[in-house]
């Protein structure tokens, strides 16, 4: 039961945030599999740190960036940026 409730939330929480951003962006630049890594690893060690302001910073970078995306993304990694994406809404 538990299982299920929470594939409902993370569905939930991915609708919500494909919803707000904006279906077709303007990419000035290809955001790189190192840079999408790099974000990850930011958002990770400052939410462990609790530093909210560099959170926020990449959580913004990521949320902007994600789109941008040129090379294939195993889908793990789409899964916990979009549970970063989540987490850096509810914290704005």
């Amino acid at each position: 039961m538990n299982s299920r409730i929470l594939t409902l939330f993370g569905a939930a929480v991915v609708g919500w945030v494909v919803s707000t951003t904006p279906a077709r962006a303007e990419c000035v630049k290809a955001y790189t599999a190192e840079e999408l890594v790099a974000d990850l690893g930011t958002m990770t060690t400052s939410l462990r740190a609790l530093d909210e302001t560099a959170f926020k910073a990449s959580g913004q970078r990521l949320e902007a960036s994600l789109v941008c995306t040129k090379t294939p993304v195993p889908a793990p990694v789409f899964a916990s940026a979009y549970r970063f994406i989540g987490a850096y809404h509810y914290l704005s």
